[in-house]
């Protein structure tokens, strides 16, 4: 018997999240040049809100996320993850202002400043 078991809601939201991946970011992905950003998959993962949920999340829901897209297409769950570095130090600690200033394409919307 195991000692942790996702909820049924939880589990449809990783399959869901692998579906995307690998309908829809994989294509992208595919289409990106080796060693460079790839903003077209940025700017989806901005736009299906990925980004903006993975600053806002608990540690739970965000290990789910970048497994689930590491599943169905794992450049995406790096991009996810590299702009999760470079915009989280900026936009969790500071007031919505500052943060805005800071990255204000971070949450839905698009990629952190550094990567454009």
């Amino acid at each position: 018997m195991t000692a942790f078991s996702l909820e049924p809601e939880r589990t449809a939201w990783c399959e869901e999240l692998r579906t995307l991946a690998e309908r829809e970011l994989r294509p992208l992905a595919e289409k990106g040049r080796p060693g460079r950003v790839n903003r077209p998959l940025l700017s989806a993962l901005g736009g299906l809100g990925l980004l903006g949920r993975m600053l806002g999340s608990g540690a739970l829901d965000l290990c789910l996320l970048r497994e689930s897209l590491a599943r169905g297409c794992t450049e995406a769950e790096t991009a996810l993850a590299l702009q999760g570095l470079g915009a989280t130090p900026i936009v969790q600690p500071a007031p919505p202002p500052t943060a805005n200033a800071g990255c204000p394409r971070s949450g839905p919307g698009g990629p952190s400043p550094r990567s454009r």
